[in-house]
């Protein structure tokens, strides 16, 4: 999985809740040649919209859709390209939909890491050292807060194995979030 190992390798993801469809395209542009996934969250009607103008524009884009509460959204973003899912808080039935259609879901909070392991070794008809080894992509969890940058988010994906070392970000400049200082 090309995103898995991306993010294995830069560990950094920045959260966008684009105000217009450009601000999608503007941010993925500006991230992705840095190694930085672009997730977009599903806080503003637009976003969507920005999902599509992403994959329309650069069809091989690896981004994530945030904000995913509902198996329709779910189903809705990978229908649309997205190369993962990420929810603010473990949702079965995300879970279900992602692993059935075995997209990397990233379910978030601080609780409730354990759960969503087991519910995936369950789904995958598998124990949970069979997903750490065959479906390393669902071996995640996001925490938060994120760090906040205007409209953008960095949060760090949290290392699956003990080996890999977490990256912790600085700031990105406003001017890829569509905003630029006074």
């Amino acid at each position: 999985m090309l995103l898995w190992d991306r993010m294995r390798k830069h560990k950094l993801i920045a959260l966008l809740s684009p105000q217009k469809v450009e601000d999608c395209l503007k941010a993925y542009e500006e991230l992705n040649p840095l190694g930085v996934i672009l997730e977009v969250a599903l806080r503003t009607p637009v976003a969507l919209e920005g999902i599509r103008e992403i994959r329309q524009k650069h069809p091989h884009a690896l981004i994530l859709a945030g904000t995913v509460m509902t198996h329709h959204q779910a189903d809705l973003v990978i229908d649309n390209g997205v190369a993962g899912v990420v929810s603010p808080d473990y949702v079965p039935i995300v879970t279900e939909v992602c692993a059935r259609r075995d997209v990397m879901y990233i379910p978030g909070g601080i609780a409730d890491a354990g759960k969503q392991l087991v519910h995936k070794a369950h789904l995958y008809s598998c124990e949970l050292e069979e997903l750490k080894v065959h479906h390393p992509y669902q071996w995640v969890y996001k925490l938060f807060p994120a760090m906040a940058c205007g409209d953008m988010f960095l949060n760090l994906v949290p290392a699956p194995h003990a080996h890999h070392r977490p990256v912790f970000p600085q700031h990105l400049p406003r001017r890829i979030a569509g905003q630029h200082p006074a």
